[in-house]
């Protein structure tokens, strides 16, 4: 049986705002710039949806932590952490880690890697904005 822990992802970027701030920007950015994709969210469970199938289903474990426990793409069982963190006042880092992808490991990175690491830096590109930087 292949290794599906996919490689990961750490984006450093330019936030006032606390930890819960970047996850809410992150996830309404995500609902309003990203074509074919809706974010669903109550109190602790975050759903993205493409094409109306949820590719993620998170669950939120501690204040803007939250475990990868589900959506199609997704190994079973599932695995990882997406998790929104502060560094210092004016910098933070944004981390996928142990994601268990459903995907051949070469494919994956070869596609949802990259729509990811696009998505991403489209992300950072906006909250790094001079106008959109001290509005947290």
């Amino acid at each position: 049986m292949s290794q599906k822990v996919a490689r990961s992802s750490v984006q450093t970027l330019t936030f006032v705002g606390d930890a819960t701030a970047l996850a809410d920007a992150y996830f309404e950015w995500l609902n309003t710039h990203v074509p074919g994709v809706s974010v669903g969210r109550d109190s602790s469970q975050t759903t993205i949806r493409a094409g109306g199938v949820a590719v993620l289903v998170l669950d939120e474990i501690e204040t803007a932590r939250f475990a990868v426990i589900g959506g199609q793409l997704v190994d079973d069982p599932p695995g990882g952490v997406f998790e929104f963190r502060k560094e210092s006042p004016t910098r933070a880092k944004i981390s996928l880690s142990g994601f268990r992808t459903r995907m051949p490991l070469a494919l994956y990175h070869a596609t949802q890697y990259r729509v990811h690491e696009a998505v991403m830096a489209q992300f950072i590109d906006t909250v790094n904005q001079p106008s959109r930087r001290n509005s947290a």
